[in-house]
């Protein structure tokens, strides 16, 4: 039997709630019963159940009219009517206002256990084509680019834009916020959909590697090239080429990446034969770019070419009422395709979410998340303990300087991975790059042993 769900039943008539209640108890569901419409929306103040059985007249009010709140409130809620006066016009009504089923008094048990173990079960079947849909990347619609906010709105716009053409698109933002998802959602929107998506990070290889991986090479072109290979800009082809970390290229590579862009033609190592692009190029970076103009690390020519339509995303503690929606999908992933209905969030667990600094950003929530469900052993619930660890970093944001706060933030994280930069990394939800890069800037050399 799949896991139990949490349901709440609104029902002025306590016979017929304590059978709904033995009824689905049966089946391994977990039964929250309630008389009146304020008595259920004091219950969703702090509760998010996979099914609300409503009746159509309650003493405070009309069900319909109460449906109408619950779904304003919250759109994919399932919500299934019960009504001792039911009728084909009364039905279609409330389907038509947003109701799953509408289930008529009296009715058999093995009736509603089976009305709502085929709502359960048509839910399951959405989420896990969903799941299939974005591990086969079969359209990057924004399934996986999560919030509501003004700041992501504006990304989503940008993202739009981007996506109906081929000007090059330098995605901004630091490390853990979602570029690469960006630049998935441009390419899985666009006319490109249907050829490859190839990323590359800049930072992960050697000069002559890189140059290699991108260009491709003939065989003898150099020592160990024992083979012909295609490289980055040829897989791409009629695709998207992603390079993250640009901020990273050698200064050498810039100016042949400045040829390949202005060119539209490129050379593999050890040939004379000109290869046309024809792919579209996305570029990410976490590094203020004209800094490293100034600082002669960049190439301003190279910069102006990239820069065709910036996107930039806002970190994490800059649009904090997209945590909880984040933390809902992470927790839905995460479930890997099986049955699990929304997490139940304490109101003191999210305010102290709400302002918690979020250092290594959506990356970091993501670990948050998964680590707290592996640790609670399937329990979808978020209590205050479970984040009791960041109340003391739950302070105002405008209270606080954020510099200091990052610099506090990495020596604690050093202190807990006893000096591993590694793993202070994998605790802050940020690359071991980036961890080094940071240390470097704070001078925080001294409490590293590895």
């Amino acid at each position: 039997m799949s896991a139990g769900k949490n349901i709440l039943i609104v029902d002025d008539n306590l016979d017929i709630g304590d059978l709904i209640t033995l009824t689905l108890r049966d089946s391994g569901h977990h039964c929250h019963q309630v008389t009146t419409c304020a008595e259920a929306l004091a219950y969703l103040d702090t509760h998010v159940p996979s099914l609300i059985l409503l009746d159509v007249n309650l003493p405070d009010g009309n069900g319909r009219d109460f449906l109408k709140t619950l779904k304003q409130k919250n759109p994919q809620q399932p919500v299934m009517m019960i009504s001792a006066h039911g009728s084909i016009a009364l039905a279609m009504e409330c389907i038509q206002l947003g109701a799953y089923d509408f289930v008529e008094k009296p009715f058999h048990v093995d009736e509603l256990q089976m009305r709502v173990a085929h709502l359960f079960e048509k839910d399951h079947l959405e989420k896990r084509i969903e799941a299939l849909e974005f591990q086969l990347g079969e359209k990057h619609q924004f399934k996986s680019l999560v919030g509501k906010s003004p700041v992501m709105a504006r990304v989503f716009e940008r993202i739009e834009i981007a996506a109906q053409s081929d000007i090059n698109v330098l995605v901004t933002g630091e490390s853990g916020t979602g570029k690469e998802l960006v630049s998935r959602a441009i390419h899985f929107n666009g006319p490109r959909a249907s050829g490859p998506f190839v990323a590359i990070n800049c930072s992960a290889l050697p000069a002559q590697l890189l140059e290699s991986e991108l260009f491709g090479h003939e065989k003898g072109s150099f020592t160990g090239a024992v083979a012909k290979r295609i490289g980055k800009f040829e897989a791409a082809q009629g695709g998207t080429l992603f390079l993250d970390e640009i901020g990273e290229m050698p200064m050498e590579l810039q100016s042949k990446l400045l040829r390949v862009l202005q060119e539209r033609e490129f050379d593999r190592l050890g040939s004379n034969e000109t290869v046309k692009v024809t792919a579209r190029f996305v570029f990410a970076t976490n590094q203020d770019l004209k800094k490293q103009i100034v600082e002669k690390k960049f190439r301003e020519d190279l910069f102006f070419r990239i820069n065709g339509l910036p996107i930039e995303i806002p970190p994490l503690r800059q649009r904090s009422e997209d945590i909880l929606p984040l933390i809902q999908f992470i927790a839905s992933k995460n479930a890997a395709g099986k049955p699990a209905g929304p997490l139940e969030i304490d109101p003191a667990a999210a305010e102290i979410l709400f302002r918690y600094p979020w250092p290594g950003n959506v990356r970091e929530l993501e670990n948050f998340v998964e680590r707290t469900l592996l640790l609670k052993r399937g329990e979808r619930s978020l209590q205050k303990e479970d984040v009791i660890s960041m109340q003391t970093a739950a302070e105002p944001l405008s209270d606080l300087n954020l510099e200091a706060m990052e610099k506090k933030f990495f020596i604690e994280a050093l202190k807990q991975s006893g000096g591993h930069v590694a793993k202070a990394a994998g605790l802050l939800g940020i690359s071991r790059d980036t961890a080094y890069r940071k240390l470097k800037s704070y001078s925080l050399q001294s409490y590293t042993s590895v």
